[in-house]
């Protein structure tokens, strides 16, 4: 999917797909018809003759089958830091739009099942596409259409490792509710409910909102490709516009039974974090926490 001069790709989704469970299904009515035709023939003339006719006519269902799933193989659209790529079923040609070719609404939602239509150098039109999908895909779009995004992204050699989760933070006595996010450098609280947090760092990196959803976890997918310098000045910048938070590791405390709890308890001063993560990204917070080199 990527050039050897492009650092990564993003498996966006696949489309097309839905007909597979369709030929399926024919192809488990064929077995079907199949014994009553091999049950028919045997009663009517003999069961050598039926048990002939009935293989050869399952042996051509199973090749039509076999052919048509081929066809119909989902195609796959991926989001390198310069090109989104559609590759079609069927081998049909795959679909290259330049991002630096997209314009304001190049990427639009159309329907209730999330219909794909991007506009660009080249016109890209997915039926079915997915309403999350094509959610997430304009976020990642509306990023890399940013000149220096895409070529911190062209540059990047890894990702910044980052986890973020749901957290409150307690301030002059009060508990605000947000998103918490750790890096190798301390942490970042964005506050704000549902998609609040990710709209303030995408403006924050373009200057521009959505009129869909944004989640931070989309954000933060396509930012951690950045310079972790750059990532830090855009993070800072989100929370200076909505008074959240920023720690540097060194000046965060950790609570001493980390390792035991489900909640991880940070606090600087007498500010304090609590927050859950997932189970599956807990073992990226433990190691972003010992990283720091504190213990509590």
């Amino acid at each position: 999917m990527r050039t050897p001069g492009e650092p990564f790709s993003l498996r966006i989704g696949s489309a097309g797909g839905g007909m597979q469970y369709v030929l399926a299904a024919q192809f488990v009515l064929g077995l079907f018809l199949g014994t009553v035709l091999f049950d028919g023939l045997g009663n009517s003339f003999n069961w050598g003759m039926a048990l002939v006719v009935t293989a050869v006519a399952l042996w051509l269902l199973l090749l039509l089958t076999a052919s048509l799933l081929r066809r119909r193989t989902p195609g796959v659209l991926w989001l390198t830091p310069e090109r989104l790529v559609w590759l079609a079923p069927g081998g049909d040609p795959p679909v290259v739009v330049r991002l630096d070719s997209l314009g304001d609404g190049a990427v639009e939602p159309e329907g209730p099942w999330g219909t794909l239509a991007v506009r660009g150098d080249r016109y890209l039109h997915l039926p079915r596409f997915g309403r999350e999908k094509v959610e997430r895909l304009r976020v990642f779009l509306e990023l890399f259409r940013v000149p220096q995004v895409r070529a911190n992204a062209s540059r990047a050699e890894r990702p910044v490792t980052l986890v973020s989760y749901p957290a409150q933070l307690r301030r002059n006595n009060l508990w605000t509710p947000g998103q918490l996010v750790l890096s190798h450098r301390g942490v970042y609280f964005i506050p704000g409910l549902d998609s609040d947090p990710g709209a303030a760092l995408l403006k924050a990196a373009t200057g521009r909102r959505l009129d869909s959803r944004v989640e931070l976890t989309w954000v933060l997918e396509a930012l951690r490709w950045q310079p972790e310098s750059e990532l830090d000045a855009l993070l800072a910048r989100a929370i200076a516009q909505t008074q959240g938070a920023a720690w540097a590791s060194v000046d965060v405390r950790v609570s001493p039974d980390v390792e035991e709890e489900q909640d991880v308890h940070l606090s600087r001063g007498k500010e304090v974090l609590v927050g859950k993560p997932a189970s599956d990204d807990r073992g990226t917070v433990l190691q972003l926490l010992h990283g720091w080199g504190v213990g509590g």
